[in-house]
């Protein structure tokens, strides 16, 4: 099912107070491989989540990380960020 998302734009929510969105490359056996990452911390975001979505979607994410793993169990849901309405 996550092979379906490869080579495309994703929002990732993890258990943590951290979401990234990033183009998914890889889905490997223990992690998730993104590039061109945009990282949206809960604790210090002057702006909703939900907003912060919508803008990303509409004028694309502001990518702060070239590269970056995320463990499978950290992961809480995954979608393309063009399907964020």
């Amino acid at each position: 099912m996550l092979n379906d998302y490869l080579d495309t734009v994703v929002v990732v929510d993890t258990d943590t107070h951290t979401a990234y969105i990033g183009v998914l490359t890889t889905v490997g056996e223990h992690s998730l491989r993104l590039v061109d990452v945009s990282i949206y911390d809960r604790r210090s975001a002057n702006t909703e989540y939900e907003l912060y979505l919508i803008e990303a979607a509409q004028h694309g994410p502001a990518p702060s990380r070239r590269e970056i793993l995320i463990r499978h169990d950290r992961v809480v849901a995954i979608s393309r960020l063009a399907d964020v309405v």
